[in-house]
């Protein structure tokens, strides 16, 4: 008698168009197509609201902290294979770590363009004491094309308030 316990396959439970770091190691591959960046920070019904231009000045509807303070970050954000979960993501850096990484191994020869190869998020601790560790993983054949096919990815929908892969708020 099979054991269906044992062998039985879970899938994994994020349902998300974006790609976290979840503790561990994530691996990627950044996809060819559209990017951007812009500016970012959460309002007080807990939303994302983001600007090509950063905000002057402190927006009325920022979320502040316990202690008063805000914040506006920096993002970057392109399509993504995510290999854990098979399927395109979009992946929104704010983590300056990890950019200042991917764009070293733009700027460096033997690397090149980031989306040549996979690269490997690896991440531990919680809150203030998370970190990030970026490396690049030798390239290998990848159907960039072919994980796209069928997508169409609208960034301006980020700036609308609206989901990236369906254009729609």
């Amino acid at each position: 008698m099979d054991n269906f316990f044992k062998d039985a396959e879970i899938p994994a439970s994020s349902s998300s168009s974006y790609l976290s770091f979840k503790e561990g190691e994530t691996t990627f591959r950044i996809l060819p197509g559209p990017t951007t960046s812009g500016w970012e920070y959460w309002n007080t019904s807990g939303k994302p609201v983001r600007s090509i231009e950063k905000p002057i000045g402190k927006p009325v509807d920022i979320r502040e902290e316990d202690d008063s303070t805000w914040k506006i970050k920096y993002f970057w954000a392109f399509p993504v294979w995510n290999y854990a979960e098979k399927r395109v993501q979009l992946l929104e850096l704010t983590q300056k770590s990890i950019m200042e990484a991917i764009q070293r191994f733009a700027r460096n020869p033997q690397w090149g363009d980031p989306r040549g190869y996979d690269l490997t998020v690896a991440r531990d601790g919680m809150g203030l004491q998370t970190n990030y560790t970026v490396f690049p993983l030798p390239a290998v054949p990848f159907d960039a094309e072919g994980a796209l096919q069928g997508l169409v990815v609208r960034m301006e929908a980020l700036f609308e308030g609206g989901d990236p892969f369906t254009g729609k708020k």
